[in-house]
C-alpha cells in the first residue's frame, strides 16, 4: 500500500480536508480507514493523535504504520469514495502551541547550557520534558523568561524537509540517529530540530510559557511546563483561587503567603500556651490525691506526652501502679506505670479490656475499647 500523504506537513492550520478511501478494515474497538492524504496527526513524537470526523464518523484515533497512517472510526466509511475530514482544531492548536513551547524551552537549555532534552510528553493536561542533567531552579527561572522574551519578538517558526546527508551539514537537535529523510523545525536564530508534528507559524502564538515543577528524573530532571491557552486557563483558576483565598483571610492577594506565615506563627504561640494552661490544670489536682497503692485516674487531654507526665507525678502518690487514662481517638489511651515491672499487668488487663499495647520494665502504654468508667473499676478491683 502506498504511503499516506501527509497533509499537515504542508499546513499546520489545515482544519478540513477531502480524500479518497483506499481501504477500510473492522477491527476490535471500530474501522480502520485508510486515506490517499490526511491532516490528521498520528500519535507520534510524544504527542497524541488528532481526533474529529471523517464523513460524519468521529476519529477515535490516529496512528501510523510504515508510512501508511490509519484512522480508528466508529463507523464504516465507502471504499473509493471521496469524503470530507475535519480535525478538532481548538485542541490541535493548544498541542501546537505546547509543542513549539517545548522546542523554544528545549533550544535555550541546549545553547546556554549544553544540555539535551531526552524525553518528551504531550499529555491531555500538561507537558512534560526531561533533560540530560538535573536544572536547579535559578537556572529554569532564567530559561522560562528568556523564552517568553523570544514569545514577544513573534520569530517566524519553519519545517522544512531535508536529505539526511543535507542536514548532516545543519546544525540540529535529535533524540536519535535518522536515516533518509529528516523534517527538521526551525525557530530563526533560536532552535533547530528534527521533528514530525504540527507547530505554530510564529513564537507569538505560544502566548506565554509557564514551568510547573521540576523533579528529579534518571539522572536529570523531569520537567512539567503549560503553554497557551493551557497556560492562560491554569493561571486564570489559581488567580480565581488566590482571590478566594484573599477574602477569607483578608489579606491582600500579593501578600498571602506572608499573611499565612504571621498566621501560622500566632496559631502555634497560641497552641503553646493552650498546652501549657492544659498541663497547669491537669498536674494541679494530682498532689491532692491522697497516699495509696494503686491510682488510676482520667486525665481530660489527647495529648499522649500530658499524660505521660501525669502518670509520672501520680507515681509518686501509688506505692505500686500509677494509670492515666486519656482521649485517644475512637478508644481510651493509657500510660502504666509501676515500681517493678508492669508488662504482666499490661497483658492481662488489656485482655480484659479489649485492647493493645505493651511495653518493658516499670512503663507500658496503649489503648482500651472499653468505657472509662469500666476500665477504672476493673484498676481499682
Amino acid at each position: 500500500m502506498n504511503k499516506t500523504e501527509k497533509l499537515y506537513f504542508k499546513d499546520a492550520y489545515l482544519s478540513a480536508f477531502s480524500a479518497r478511501v483506499l481501504s477500510v478494515a473492522e477491527v476490535e474497538g471500530g474501522y480502520e480507514v485508510v486515506l490517499d492524504k490526511t491532516a490528521f496527526f498520528p500519535s507520534e513524537a510524544g504527542q497524541s493523535a488528532d481526533t474529529g470526523k471523517l464523513a460524519g464518523a468521529n476519529v477515535l484515533d490516529v496512528y501510523e504504520r510504515e508510512g501508511v497512517i490509519y484512522h480508528l472510526t466508529d463507523n464504516m466509511l465507502p471504499v473509493g469514495e471521496s469524503v470530507r475530514g475535519e480535525i478538532d482544531f481548538d485542541i490541535r492548536f493548544e498541542k501546537m502551541q505546547c509543542h513549539t513551547a517545548e522546542h523554544l524551552l528545549s533550544g535555550l537549555l541546549y545553547e546556554r547550557y549544553g544540555v539535551d532534552n531526552v524525553g518528551f510528553h504531550l499529555g491531555e493536561y500538561e507537558v512534560t520534558f526531561d533533560t540530560s542533567r538535573r536544572m536547579s531552579a535559578e537556572e529554569l527561572m532564567k530559561i522560562e523568561a528568556e523564552a517568553n522574551a523570544v514569545i514577544y519578538k513573534n520569530l517566524p517558526v519553519s519545517a522544512e524537509i531535508y536529505d539526511c546527508e543535507e542536514a548532516i551539514g545543519s546544525h540540529y537537535r535529535s533524540k536519535r540517529a535518522i536515516a533518509g529523510q529528516v523534517r527538521i523545525v526551525t525557530i530563526l536564530g533560536v532552535d533547530s530540530c528534527a521533528c514530525c508534528a504540527p507547530h505554530v507559524a510564529r513564537t507569538g502564538e505560544i502566548g506565554i510559557i509557564k514551568i510547573l515543577r521540576e523533579q528529579s528524573y534518571k539522572g536529570g530532571s523531569r520537567i512539567c511546563m503549560l503553554a497557551g491557552k493551557r497556560a492562560y486557563d491554569f493561571i486564570t483558576k489559581l488567580y480565581k483561587t488566590a482571590q478566594n483565598a484573599s477574602s477569607a483571610l483578608s489579606y491582600p492577594i500579593l501578600e498571602i503567603a506572608d499573611g499565612i506565615a504571621r498566621r501560622d506563627e500566632e496559631i502555634k504561640e497560641l497552641k503553646l500556651a493552650l498546652r501549657e494552661s492544659e498541663r497547669s490544670r491537669l498536674l494541679a489536682g494530682i498532689p491532692t490525691l491522697s497516699q495509696s497503692g494503686r491510682q488510676v485516674i482520667f486525665a481530660d487531654t489527647d495529648d499522649a506526652s500530658l499524660a505521660r507526665e501525669c502518670a509520672n507525678l501520680l507515681l509518686e502518690k501509688a506505692d505500686e501502679l500509677a494509670v492515666v487514662l486519656y482521649r485517644a481517638g475512637a478508644g481510651v489511651g493509657f500510660v502504666m506505670l509501676g515500681r517493678e515491672d508492669v508488662g504482666a499487668i499490661c497483658k492481662k488487663a488489656t485482655l480484659a479490656l479489649g485492647g493493645r499495647g505493651g511495653g518493658r520494665g516499670p512503663m507500658a502504654q496503649g489503648s482500651f475499647s472499653s468505657d472509662i468508667s469500666e476500665i477504672i473499676e476493673y484498676f481499682n478491683s
